[in-house]
């Protein structure tokens, strides 16, 4: 057995077990508060947004990589001095074989549940013409290992 300080005695375990258990009690308490802290709003943190032109009717573009948050859509919409059609697909071949593509006239848009632009191909009629878009942006969850 060690030797105690003097006028200091040994407490029984339970005496430390209830001490441990009140500390983990605490712990947890303060955890739950730092990930409320840092957990991202629901709402959107954020806004990105540009406009994308097909330099050559006829070969697609591939659109910009932005990241869409899960549960959010992309916005796009043809630009109103298109004065042809834009042709969205998930892939190049797609885009410009027109028949297999979602059509935009002047003006139009779409939203889509993509979880990135970089999936989306466009080409037009005309050379010059496109769209613009919007995604909502959310601020990134912050892990912490306590």
């Amino acid at each position: 057995m060690l030797d105690m300080p003097e006028g200091q005695e040994y407490l029984p375990p339970e005496h430390y077990l209830e001490r441990i258990a009140l500390a983990q009690e605490q712990l947890v308490t303060v955890t739950k508060d730092i990930v409320k802290y840092l957990k991202p709003s629901e709402n959107p943190t954020g806004l990105k947004s540009r406009q994308e032109l097909v330099i050559t009717a006829g070969t697609a573009v591939q659109l910009s990589n932005i990241e869409v948050p899960p549960d959010y859509k992309a916005k796009i919409k043809s630009l109103s001095t298109n004065t042809g059609i834009i042709y969205l697909a998930p892939n190049k071949p797609n885009a410009e074989n027109h028949t297999m593509a979602y059509q935009l006239t002047s003006n139009t848009e779409v939203k889509l549940g993509v979880d990135n632009l970089n999936r989306i191909w466009m080409d037009a009629d005309n050379s010059g013409e496109g769209i613009s878009w919007v995604v909502e942006q959310r601020a990134k969850e912050v892990k912490i290992g306590i």
